[in-house]
């Protein structure tokens, strides 16, 4: 008896998966369109996202009469990595990919990518699919509707043309004591630099430019002085040293939640802490740990704006939220709505939430960008040759950190420099999926 139950389980699991499949199936035949694949698994899937890693070598093992087309289609950044297997090569401009877990429309049409894009209402986002974002809160990423609309409000202003300027003073110095930190290595001189691997500095790179000038909190590099006063209020989130209240440094905190991002796609924070690894407990208590430095910063944020104090040398992406959300009154580790603005204002815990999701945005895009747009300089000559003749013929002797934003970035946006980066972003776009109904 136990076991015929114990079979008739994975028995059902299959009748349903297939179930599932012919109703998806059957949507994407009502679309009209001429090319649709059945597939196993859900790209979009959260489990699959977490598990390819192992199916797909196995599946490889597979006879290809089993596995063509869909194999190629099912790796999470196919549009990249297997573009010319299969996919937009060989069956045009739109695709449909039906499998038990869900559709998915392949597009790589710019004016149908647009259109889902800019209407809104026509296509609305999934927004359970973003709730893997969701760790510290709802943000602007992961609502819809009216609710994004609030979020839009008020995130929208931190992002302008003098914002932009002061990302550009802080890039320039951030590059130049990440090229110190290049050269200070062994073997290495300020002439003559080797980089084994650029993708770890890339990040780090990213996330100082993001924490100081949209944050207001200066990170820095191994061996680098600490700047910060014992005294300031963001002392203990600039510190290379662990602080006696926390276990671990801001910057690990977040370099431990941001670059084990996708574990949080199988286990919830509070999950993660009670699992037998040690991985994952690690992963946990760096999220825990980034949870109470959003609290102490948005404390500091509130007392700067009470205290008539205004954060001149960064765009604080945070205060403005702050400022946004009419919280700035609240009591410290008060996290309900402000009342400046009745009961659709934001939260504290709202403002967390964005700024969390600003700070993971930004790292990972930017980080992602600057690496292969390096990489993809390094093994085409010509294009160093044309980006160096024009950067000479433009600058000459002048540091670009002596250079005005307002003046310099059109034209060094028109020239090889600008080329370089369109053509980084066309061939390795940094967001290739758009979850949309």
């Amino acid at each position: 008896m136990y076991l015929l139950v114990l079979l008739s389980i994975p028995l059902l699991l299959l009748f349903s998966a297939y179930q599932s499949w012919r109703r998806n199936l059957a949507k994407c035949q009502e679309s009209g369109l001429d090319t649709i694949i059945s597939s196993p698994f859900h790209v979009g899937s959260a489990l699959w996202q977490v598990s390819c890693i192992f199916m797909l070598p196995l599946c490889g093992m597979l006879p290809q009469a089993w596995t063509e087309p869909w194999l190629d289609l099912a790796h999470p950044y196919w549009q990249i990595y297997r573009r010319h297997a299969t996919g937009f090569s060989r069956c045009g401009d739109l695709l449909l990919v039906a499998s038990p877990g869900g559709t998915y429309l392949g597009a790589s049409n710019a004016e149908v990518i647009h259109q889902m894009c800019v209407r809104r209402a026509d296509f609305p986002k999934p927004t359970q699919v973003y709730k893997i974002i969701e760790l510290f809160g709802a943000n602007v990423v992961t609502t819809e509707g009216q609710t994004w609309r609030l979020h839009r409000k008020l995130t929208a202003p931190a992002f302008s043309e003098r914002n932009n300027a002061v990302v550009w003073k802080e890039t320039d110095r951030q590059v130049q004591r990440m090229m110190a930190t290049w050269a200070a290595r062994k073997g290495n001189t300020t002439n003559d630099m080797r980089v084994p691997d650029m993708q770890p500095d890339a990040g780090t790179l990213s996330l100082h430019i993001i924490s100081r000038a949209g944050f207001g909190v200066p990170l820095y590099w191994p061996g680098e002085a600490v700047e910060v006063s014992p005294d300031d209020g963001l002392a203990a989130l600039s510190a290379n040293t662990t602080p006696a209240t926390h276990l671990m440094t801001f910057k690990d905190a977040l370099s431990h939640t941001l670059d084990n991002f996708l574990w949080f796609l199988a286990f919830p924070p509070p999950v993660m802490k009670f699992l037998p690894f040690r991985k994952m407990r690690k992963v946990w208590q760096g999220w825990n740990e980034l949870n109470r430095y959003w609290a102490q910063l948005l404390e500091q944020k509130m007392r700067d704006i009470r205290a008539g104090d205004s954060e001149t040398t960064s765009m604080d992406l945070m205060m403005r939220l702050v400022e946004g959300a009419g919280i700035a009154d609240s009591k410290e580790g008060d996290m309900t709505r402000g009342t400046s603005r009745g009961a659709s204002a934001l939260t504290a815990q709202d403002v967390i939430a964005n700024t969390f999701v600003m700070m993971f945005a930004g790292h990972d895009t930017v980080a992602n960008s600057l690496h292969f747009a390096t990489l993809g300089l390094a093994v085409n000559r010509t294009a160093q040759r044309l980006l160096q003749r024009d950067l000479d013929a433009m600058l000459g002797t002048q540091r670009v950190g002596e250079c005005r934003y307002e003046e310099w970035c059109d034209r060094l946006l028109n020239s090889m420099l600008g080329a370089v980066i369109y053509e980084q972003l066309r061939v390795y776009s940094p967001v290739i999926n758009f979850p949309k109904h």
